[in-house]
């Protein structure tokens, strides 16, 4: 009996060894063609004001930064955040002792708090809450590099999709992640060369990476120069503005989303595959495909047969059934108006006279259409009466590919507008609502109490006791006064909240008018889309007033 068990054992046990080996093996028989991440760098360890101002003076903080931080556990418990890594893209890096410094200097929070500054990594956001928690330096412009990989597809393979995986994969490096370094004393009083060198290379790795990921995704194919280099074959501000496109709909975005019952941060009822899946879908679904043609190139006709223009069919036969025209002819459907129009076309080679196909204008396809507003809706909006409802000139047929190509593209000169004309697209007056801060506070000193899994150390509870006394004037808090603390609303109406496209529509009639406004756009949308199958006749010159009471009539039969 005794040897049987030594026999299983043995077996057991060379089975265990076999298959970790196997592990292993596979694990890293590809590492070997990866070399050592190296580039050209210049570090600067800062553990007092005066150093970062020494730093902060020698340096030219770009448009983005690597983001990184360090700390140290105890037991399983995470100690405050004690080096902060800010690395720029010409391979300038900054480690900043945050543990060692008595206050942080003003720059230093403005460059954290500017969301026009990207901050760029793995968990980047997750690094910016640690650092709001343990010192209340507020982090905005995160950019998780998972987020920017998924936006470019078909170009690079990751073994993961983590900072080593993509420094494989995208920049063919190998970084030393060993636990050693990893899991190091980030509070001693010195750090080892091997520390500084960790520190630095993983917040300069996530800005090459990031770096590599645009130039990508402008170029489609994996990009062959050294990041140094990049703006000596590229036009800085049309890299800059591509990059703030790709980004948009990402910036402090965690990866993953709460719609997911499996995640814990989800709150809501449990769901099943199939509802999770719906779901999804709902909420990642950013277009409506038309299920009819767009045009049906119906004529409407004159008492007289001249012709007026085309339209749906669906207005044609409300004429038809209102009594007040006569169909004339099947193929083509034309009906022919028994009152006289407010105007007629000056030209038989008016647009709106012209038989139009149901094909994607920039690339032909005949397949799953989405109406393209070259000039967009957030901003014709605004027009006056007799502008605004004549779009029909500028709605066209893409299909779901260009369409997603060409919003990526809007959103260039979205925010060159809300620069020129000081509207701004996501913060400040462009807010609808702000957070009350103080509110926020009780709200998350509520939920803090309340959550009966939560270890909170007692020097923490008596704070956000504190914050609750300071609200409510009392000492003692019924499980009543929690849960409605918990649920307070802490997000106000901002009443100076001013819309992005009002604000620009708004400068524009003080400056180049409506008319120039409109033909930027339509020009905007020929040189990034160059479209090869437009209807005959639209032009970026295209003006509605040049016969204002024909087109009053016609746009309305569209």
């Amino acid at each position: 009996m005794f040897k049987t068990s030594l026999v299983i054992s043995k077996v057991v046990g060379t089975i265990l060894v076999g298959g970790l080996a196997a592990y292993l093996y596979l694990r890293f028989k590809d590492t070997k063609k990866y070399k050592p991440y190296k580039r050209k760098k210049e570090i600067f360890l800062i553990d007092t004001v005066e150093d970062y101002e020494s730093f902060i003076n020698t340096v030219r903080i770009e448009k983005v930064l690597g983001l990184d931080c360090e700390w140290v556990s105890f037991s399983g418990k995470r100690r405050p955040v004690a080096l902060l890594q800010l690395a720029t893209q010409l391979g300038q890096c900054a480690l900043i002792r945050l543990d060692r410094m008595d206050s942080f200097p003003k720059s230093l929070q403005d460059i954290l708090a500017n969301k026009s500054i990207l901050k760029v990594g793995v968990a980047v956001k997750e690094d910016g809450k640690k650092l709001h928690l343990d010192y209340g330096l507020v982090v905005n412009g995160c950019v998780d590099l998972r987020h920017v990989l998924n936006r470019v597809r078909g170009i690079y393979t990751c073994r993961s999709k983590g900072l080593q995986g993509q420094a494989e994969s995208i920049l063919g490096v190998m970084l030393d992640k060993s636990n050693r370094i990893r899991c190091g004393d980030w509070e001693a009083d010195d750090f080892s060369q091997e520390q500084i060198e960790y520190a630095a290379n993983d917040a300069l790795v996530g800005v090459d990476i990031f770096m590599n990921l645009i130039l990508a995704k402008m170029w489609g194919k994996k990009p062959d120069i050294n990041i140094e280099d990049i703006f000596t074959v590229v036009d800085e501000t049309e890299f800059w503005t591509f990059t703030r496109s790709l980004v948009q709909g990402t910036v402090d975005v965690n990866v993953g989303g709460p719609w997911n019952s499996k995640n814990p941060a989800y709150k809501g009822p449990q769901l099943t595959n199939d509802e999770e899946i719906s779901v999804k879908d709902k909420e990642t679904r950013a277009y409506v495909l038309r299920q009819r043609p767009l045009y049906y190139n119906c004529y409407l006709l004159a008492p007289d047969g001249e012709s007026l223009c085309t339209c749906d069919i669906k207005k044609a036969e409300w004429y038809i059934e209102k009594g007040l025209a006569d169909k004339v002819n099947d193929d083509p459907f034309t009906v022919q108006l028994k009152f006289e129009p407010a105007g007629r076309p000056a030209s038989k080679d008016d647009y709106y006279l012209q038989e139009k196909e149901n094909i994607c204008v920039v690339c032909g396809s005949k397949d799953s259409f989405v109406r393209k507003q070259v000039v967009p809706k957030e901003y014709r909006r605004y027009f006056p009466p007799s502008l605004k409802d004549h779009a029909s000139h500028d709605i066209l047929l893409l299909c779901m590919s260009c369409h997603v190509r060409s919003t990526q593209y809007d959103t260039t000169l979205r925010y060159q507008l809300a620069d020129e004309c000081n509207a701004p697209i996501d913060m400040g007056s462009g807010t609808k609502q702000l957070s009350d801060q103080d509110l926020q506070k009780v709200r998350s000193a509520a939920r803090a109490l309340l959550n009966p899994k939560a270890k909170i150390p007692e020097l923490r509870k008596t704070e956000l006791k504190k914050t609750l006394e300071d609200f409510y004037g009392i000492t003692d808090f019924s499980p009543e006064i929690l849960t409605q603390a918990a649920e307070i609303e802490y997000r106000v109406d901002n009443r100076d909240y001013i819309p992005h496209g009002k604000l620009v529509v708004r400068s524009i009639k003080k400056s180049a008018g409506l008319h120039e406004f409109q033909k930027r756009w339509r020009q905007h949308f020929v040189n990034t889309m160059k479209p090869q199958y437009l209807p005959t006749n639209w032009s970026i010159d295209h003006k509605h007033e040049r016969l204002e009471t024909f087109t009053d009539f016609v746009l309305s039969n569209q």
